[in-house]
């Protein structure tokens, strides 16, 4: 079963600038079976596209990478 999680994070351009470059760097190491990319949005804040072909592998990639992007907007701050 294949499952698709889309999330956006509406954030200050100032805040995007600084959490989108890592968390790129973050996203090239999702687990086997699953992808993440990230984008920064022109309207302000990021825009997160989860894929896996393992829903249990989904759900953990949600928790980490909300998970990171919680941490790395409190550090940018």
């Amino acid at each position: 079963m294949k499952g698709t999680i889309e999330v956006q994070i509406d954030l200050p351009p100032s805040v995007v600038n600084s959490i989108v470059k890592p968390m790129e760097l973050e996203a090239v190491s999702s687990p086997p079976g699953g992808s993440m990319k990230i984008l920064s949005l022109e309207s302000g804040g990021i825009h997160m596209l989860m894929d896996s072909s393992d829903i249990s592998t989904l759900r953990a990639m949600l928790n980490s990478y909300l998970g990171l992007a919680s941490v790395a907007v409190r550090a940018a701050r």
